[in-house]
């Protein structure tokens, strides 16, 4: 029989290291491997031009910023079928909803150590897929 003291006590793991990096399989499912190249390059593009944007607003601590910055990421990222980044910007975005700063700038460093794993699997999946 457990414990129910460590039932308590124990930390439960992230869910979102339960979640793919990256989902090619199901961006297929909707365009080919031309659509999958172009929408990463597009996404790659448009988070490095927005993931200093969001270190600035939680720097500043602008909630407004942040949780329009962190609405689009949860947005583009899922549907791009990177659905670990994904849940991490849905949570800067509670957050954000209850000007939780500690826990905003923890999450964005988890974002940003997700999306650099991310990136690079975006990098080689286009290598091999020829795209």
């Amino acid at each position: 029989m457990p414990d129910s003291k460590n039932l308590h006590t124990r930390k439960p793991s992230s869910p979102s290291t339960n979640l793919p990096l990256f989902d090619p399989k199901s961006l297929l499912e909707i365009g080919d491997q031309n659509f999958v190249h172009q929408m990463t390059d597009q996404l790659v593009q448009a988070m490095e031009i927005r993931l200093p944007l969001l270190e600035t607003a939680i720097s500043n601590q602008d909630q407004s910023s942040i949780q329009q910055i962190s609405h689009w990421m949860k947005g583009v990222l899922g549907t791009c079928c990177l659905y670990r980044a994904a849940h991490i910007a849905a949570e800067i975005n509670v957050a954000s909803n209850k000007n939780y700063i500690p826990k905003q700038s923890n999450l964005y460093n988890q974002l940003i150590t997700t999306w650099s794993q991310t990136r690079d699997i975006i990098k080689d999946y286009q290598k091999t897929s020829g795209s």
